[in-house]
């Protein structure tokens, strides 16, 4: 019977420490460990883990980027639906020939000037999100045996902020964007 410790932090920072054999799976991203490593070392690795504040806030990043992730592709999700549900109400429109009152009018020319200001701002952000995605720089470091934990929290930090203002720019799309549809 094996465990399998997922991710690579994990991996990087338990390998040193365990000094049982050890099997890498390559098409599964992650380490397996025979059952006869002792919870021993196992639990001085979790508590050298919490004595060092930086693989602490290594560890907080990493799972703030995983729930920014989850957001963001809800929130690009949200904002197509809004932006489909404003274009079939113009649709409707064209259609049955109604045309805006002035309030309407208004409040769809400042959507659009928002809207082509923020979607220009997003979009530069999701192209910087794309690329720094693989964060291969704290990946490189990671495997050092005497790895920089500053650069490494440097470059997640980044990427972190990168995707706080993506998600920014979603939301101001998606409130005026709904704000817009009760006017229309």
């Amino acid at each position: 019977m094996m465990m399998i410790i997922g991710g690579l932090l994990v991996s990087v920072l338990l390998s040193p420490q365990a000094n049982g054999p050890t099997d890498i799976l390559a098409y599964a991203y992650c380490v397996t460990y025979a059952p006869h490593i002792r919870i021993e070392k196992v639990n001085r690795t979790i508590t050298g883990i919490k004595e060092n504040p930086q693989l602490m806030k290594i560890d907080e990043l990493i799972g703030a980027i995983d729930e920014k992730n989850r957001s963001l592709k809800n929130l690009l999700k949200e904002k197509t639906k809004v932006i489909d549900k404003i274009q079939t109400l113009l649709d409707f429109r064209v259609y049955t020939k109604k045309p805006f009152d002035d309030a309407q009018l208004d409040s769809f020319t400042r959507f659009t000037g928002f809207y082509n200001q923020e979607a220009g701002a997003l979009q530069d952000t999701l192209l910087k999100i794309d690329t720094d995605k693989e964060l291969m720089a704290a990946k490189k470091e990671l495997l050092h045996k005497e790895a920089n934990y500053t650069a490494v929290i440097d470059e997640l930090s980044s990427f972190n902020d990168s995707l706080s203002d993506a998600i920014r720019y979603l939301r101001g799309i998606i409130e005026f964007g709904n704000s817009t549809l009760q006017v229309l």
